[in-house]
């Protein structure tokens, strides 16, 4: 069994010397790793019962409850049914506070689901939604990439519980101004009918704030409900790398603007806050990094690169389980990135179906395109 201690490099040199090229995931790395309580004294969530890593992923591999929940003439169970009443607009009274990690994911009918998220800059940028122009566009899009990446997973359309569209407002690195406010505001109100989730993707943390705060004040909170963002770290100057305390910080705010608008609108959707860590992107400190934020309904998630080959795509999940806060009463969240999508095996030598693979026995899976 690996020690907290192991290198990166000797990692990858023993899954590569062990199990090639072979598919892994979460009971693989059960077997190689055994359990870790690592970071258990610097959890920012109250502290609950520490289990270890081998305990957690047990839990997590038991039989989906979507096996065995009533369903609708469409397919759908009852968690379904509840998102689809948000997502249509419909206003609800607000429930009562979650108590764990887990009963937040179970409110809003994650658990065990599947996230999408599209990312890129629309009309003539780059990435997955750099195919798009408008905002409608962009929505089809979403719509079409997810039909193509349920068959390349082998998962079916009824376990993906939001489609999330990730444009990147703007981008300092590539000289492009922001993203025109009609794209955004239309963005928005197909969210609902799209059954999705808009998130800003930014590489400044004040300019985020800024932009967001500025939505606040041209549109109704019915369309900013539906309102995410995510930090994109690579870009972060100088050093490409962002301290989990100031993420921290930055989730607290954004989580209470989501408390805000969702008490006034009576519509309860997640709060999600995506941190992505492509290439040298890092997260300095990652233990104290903060994933739930009960009462304002909100989380936060790393999504890590995952390029290369399915052993490169191990090694990074396990360096980030390793070091997130992760009980049974607070299971890590974490997302990885595919790149086939858009970028064909630019970046991957695997196949979205093999990546979709590191995230087996995760709490949610959130899978992102490229």
């Amino acid at each position: 069994m690996f020690s907290p201690e192991v290198s990166r490099r000797e990692l990858l040199k023993l899954i590569g010397a062990t199990i090639g090229g072979t598919v892994l995931g979460y009971p693989t790395i059960r077997m190689l790793l055994g359990s870790s309580e690592e970071g258990s004294e610097t959890r920012t969530q109250p502290p609950p019962k520490v289990k270890t890593f081998e305990d957690t992923l047990n839990q997590a591999l038991q039989p989906t409850p979507l096996n065995n929940k009533k369903v609708d003439e469409d397919g759908n169970d009852g968690e379904v049914r509840a998102m689809t009443d948000q997502f249509r607009g419909e206003k609800k009274e607000a429930v009562e506070i979650p108590r764990t990690g887990v009963e937040l994911l179970e409110k809003f009918g994650l658990k065990d689901r599947i996230v999408y998220i599209v990312y890129g800059r629309p009309a003539g940028g780059w990435g997955t939604l750099g195919g798009s122009t408008t905002a409608e566009q962009t929505w089809n899009l979403a719509n079409e990439r997810r039909k193509v990446i349920s068959q390349a997973i082998s998962k079916p359309e009824s376990q993906f519980g939001f489609t999330v569209i990730n444009p990147v407002y703007y981008f300092d690195n590539r000289s492009l101004g922001p993203i025109k406010d009609i794209y955004v505001e239309k963005a928005l109100e197909l969210a609902p009918q799209n059954k999705g989730l808009v998130a800003l993707d930014f590489s400044d943390i004040e300019n985020s704030q800024n932009v967001i705060s500025g939505f606040e004040e041209k549109l109704p909170v019915e369309r900013l409900v539906y309102l995410a963002v995510s930090l994109d770290i690579e870009h972060f100057l100088p050093s490409g790398t962002l301290e989990a305390g100031k993420i921290n910080e930055f989730s607290q705010w954004f989580a209470k603007k989501h408390k805000e608008w969702s008490d006034v609108a009576k519509i309860f959707l997640p709060g999600f806050v995506f941190i992505y860590t492509f290439g040298g992107g890092k997260i300095l400190n990652m233990d104290q990094l903060k994933q739930y934020y009960l009462s304002e309904g909100t989380m936060v998630v790393p999504i890590f690169d995952g390029c290369g080959t399915d052993g490169k795509k191990l090694a990074s999940m396990v360096n980030y389980i390793r070091n997130l806060p992760n009980t049974e009463d607070y299971p890590a969240l974490l997302g990885v990135m595919e790149f086939q999508t858009k970028h064909g095996n630019r970046y991957d030598t695997v196949t979205p179906g093999s990546t979709f693979k590191t995230l087996e026995g995760a709490p949610v899976f959130f899978f992102a395109s490229q």
